[in-house]
């Protein structure tokens, strides 16, 4: 393997732990004492302009083809990204981090299904993922009358709304990027959107401060281990191994979540959730290998 493709695959490896970080880190600020709604908001407070520090320090925001972006269009895509991160802190509140994690991961198959709304045909390895999709969430999903009288039924249906409106915002995000190359100047756009819806509704709704210096800690982590950093970690990398590569390692985010999570959270799946969850990975990675080339290069990993 040449240097610049170790270096790229350990980019990576570093922005998939990074983002897996982050279900751990919403747990720890929950029992800090953050509310849901207090977190996201101040995650974005301060991920955004940090994103935009390394992005002035690294000379790109003055580059040609960050001018060339759509930034207004990307500011709103970034809203409509509000209310994906508003669905994670919601199920994450309710569900354990690794069910979050294994059922976010059907958003692949919600791609496809989009696409196939939009008119792109599904091959037939595309129809067989989503037939593996659809089994794991039934399998991952157990007792789900028993889970919805248990008070954990709104957090898996705020985890599948997640998926679908990480769904939404990959398709709307790969059309409107289509044959741009500044991406990280793209993902600052967007979070910047986001920021602005939740400082709308931190206007409506108030927002609290952490109590403690834990929470200030956890805030901070998320914004520069889960946000900021894996952002340029996972364009990096993309840069040296390509697109499709980049795609297909990025799925190693849900094993590394549920390492975490029964490490620092002690949770735990049971065998029929864990043959689920690995059939909801195995599709998601069919699905990046047969994914459009356009699609590959736009998905947005910036959010997530």
């Amino acid at each position: 393997m040449a240097s610049s493709q170790r270096s790229g695959f350990l980019l990576l490896v570093i922005a998939a732990a990074g983002y897996a970080c982050l279900p751990v880190f919403t747990k720890v600020a929950y029992e800090s004492g953050l509310a849901p709604l207090d977190f996201v908001i101040w995650r974005f407070v301060f991920a955004t302009p940090c994103i935009w520090l390394i992005l002035r320090l690294t000379g790109q925001t003055g580059d040609a083809a960050a001018r060339s972006l759509p930034r207004w269009r990307l500011i709103g895509v970034g809203v409509i990204f509000a209310s994906t991160s508003y669905c994670s802190v919601q199920a994450l509140v309710r569900i354990d981090a690794s069910l979050y994690t294994v059922l976010l991961y059907s958003y692949p198959a919600m791609v496809a299904l989009l696409l196939l709304a939009l008119g792109e045909p599904l091959s037939r390895r595309g129809w067989f993922a989503l037939a593996l999709t659809l089994i794991g969430v039934v399998l991952t999903v157990r007792d789900l009358e028993q889970a919805l009288q248990g008070g954990s039924g709104e957090g898996i249906l705020f985890a599948i709304a997640n998926g679908a409106f990480y769904a939404v915002y990959i398709v709307i995000s790969s059309r409107l990027l289509r044959g741009q190359s500044a991406m990280a100047m793209a993902s600052a756009f967007s979070i910047s959107g986001t920021l602005l819806a939740f400082v709308m509704m931190a206007l409506i709704f108030g927002l609290k401060a952490p109590a403690t210096s834990t929470g200030w800690l956890v805030l901070l982590a998320t914004a520069v281990v889960s946000t900021a950093g894996p952002i340029f970690a996972f364009y990096a990398g993309m840069q040296r191994v390509g697109a499709g590569q980049a795609a297909i390692i990025s799925t190693l985010e849900p094993v590394i979540v549920l390492v975490l999570s029964f490490l620092l959270l002690n949770e735990r799946l049971a065998f029929q959730q864990i043959v689920g969850g690995a059939l909801i990975l195995l599709a998601a990675i069919l699905l990046q290998l047969r994914r459009l080339p356009s699609l590959r290069h736009a998905r947005s990993k910036a959010l997530a």
